[in-house]
């Protein structure tokens, strides 16, 4: 069980890296700011909220 939930966070870890480096390069596209930081850390709690809640 322990291990099935450590791969699922490292699959969540690198689904989350992914994301951030395609935000990225948009924001590098289209000359956008990086958002503030207290908006990362409050939807970052929200998906490892919502992930905890998973059960394989």
């Amino acid at each position: 069980m322990l291990n099935e939930e450590y791969v699922a966070y490292k699959l969540w870890e690198y689904e989350r890296k992914e994301v951030d480096r395609k935000l990225e390069l948009r924001r590098q596209a289209f000359g956008m700011e990086k958002p503030k930081r207290r908006s990362f850390l409050l939807l970052t709690a929200l998906f490892r909220s919502m992930f905890s809640t998973y059960h394989f």
